[in-house]
């Protein structure tokens, strides 16, 4: 694939998030509530996707933490 049609599936990757922008905030939401009632997120994945579910652990601990 080149750059350009890369680029460009990308570009429409990310406009077609907002469709399912309800559907995040509730998914954060269910997290958050999660963690504040000491409950636990499990969170895995396998090569790459297992980057981006460290990554994802990494970034909520630390706003879990600020948020309290």
């Amino acid at each position: 694939m080149s750059f350009d049609a890369s680029l460009a599936e990308t570009l429409r990757t990310f406009q077609a998030l907002t469709t399912l922008r309800a559907e995040i905030d509730r998914a954060g939401d269910l997290m958050l509530a999660t963690l504040r009632r000491g409950g636990k997120l499990l969170i895995c994945g396998n090569g790459g996707s297992a980057a981006e579910a460290a990554h994802l652990v990494a970034v909520a601990a630390q706003q879990v933490r600020q948020i309290g």
